[in-house]
């Protein structure tokens, strides 16, 4: 009896403990990514550490883990859904696995230019969807990049549909990427991001996707040796923090992040856009073939036509209206 009271007593002052440590002193947090050191996100979030840390008078301080050391994208989001995991930076098409609305962002061929969708992370809809991220306990500190996840392969060049058949194009695991490049003729198989460089390497794959910058800061360019700057899918990223920890902060630590949000986005879409020139120039010199079209874009999207028709529909009203309109930009 004693024994069991002992044990009981010392869990409650383990747990009051914890709470404790979230009222005073300085709060240990962690934000995690899956890509590497050198990629914009892991220095803007070295940044954002600093911001966070100074704002909040050093009474919140955040570690960096790149790299999939926590996990690959879609276990990262899950473990901030929990609670177990603070912040990570994600991508737009594993978030549209817990919110599908945030499939906006994953149609193919959706949006024509950056500007366009710099101006739709302002919009009403935008906020609308960081409203149904709440719901699906995550909470969407910003949507940021402009630049588009455009395809990469070791075979050849693609400027029509008829390039894309039969090309072995890794994915993230998600389906309406996957639906996607089906639609187009590929044959495409999900990997984490860890395991990419090698299946590539090693003939597992011929091909894979992304923004030029993280193509670059991840040297596939030693992988692939045709990049075409297809605007298949919007590269958008989403800074995520866990509900549960931002509700445990204070008001003057909750604002302290939110200032923190701003310069980190700005970093991030700067650096992206900037190695739309200086990473494909620097990938050129390193003997890859790019193609910067322009491309036959009315076909791509005729292409993917079945990917609209089932998707589409699982947009709440709203986010469907505002599809429509950008399809009239087309």
């Amino acid at each position: 009896m004693k024994k069991t009271l002992f044990v009981v007593l010392s869990t409650v002052a383990i747990v009051l403990a914890a709470h404790a440590s979230w009222a005073q002193g300085t709060i240990k947090m962690r934000l995690a990514h899956d890509l590497a050191p050198t990629h914009p996100w892991h220095q803007a979030a070295l940044r954002f550490a600093e911001d966070v840390k100074a704002k909040s008078n050093n009474t919140l301080e955040l570690s960096i883990f790149p790299s999939s050391q926590l996990g690959d994208l879609r276990e990262l989001m899950e473990l901030t859904q929990r609670g177990t995991l603070d912040f990570n930076i994600n991508t737009s098409g594993i978030l549209a696995t817990f919110v599908p609305d945030a499939n906006l962002f994953n149609l193919p061929f959706l949006f024509s230019d950056y500007a366009q969708a710099g101006e739709f992370y302002k919009s009403n809809a935008a906020e609308k969807i960081k409203a149904s991220c709440e719901k699906a306990r995550i909470k969407c500190l910003s949507f940021m990049t402009t630049v588009f996840r455009s395809p990469m392969n070791s075979k050849r060049s693609i400027r029509t549909p008829e390039d894309m058949k039969g090309l072995k194009i890794r994915l993230m695991q998600v389906p309406i990427h996957i639906e996607t490049y089906k639609a187009l003729g590929a044959a495409p198989t999900a990997l984490p991001f860890s395991e990419l460089y090698t299946a590539a390497q090693t003939g597992v794959v011929d091909g894979f996707e992304n923004a030029v910058g993280t193509l670059y800061t991840s040297k596939l360019y030693e992988v692939g040796k045709y990049l075409d700057t297809l605007p298949v899918f919007l590269y958008t990223n989403v800074l995520a923090m866990s509900p549960r920890t931002y509700e445990k902060l204070t008001a003057p630590q909750q604002k302290a992040i939110l200032d923190s949000v701003p310069t980190f986005v700005a970093s991030i879409d700067k650096a992206m856009l900037d190695f739309e020139t200086t990473g494909l120039e620097a990938m050129k010199s390193r003997g890859v073939v790019a193609n910067t079209g322009p491309f036959d874009l009315k076909s791509f999207r005729k292409a993917v036509e079945p990917v609209y028709a089932k998707y589409f529909p699982t947009l709440s009203n709203d986010i469907q209206g505002v599809v429509r309109q950008l399809q009239k930009a087309w």
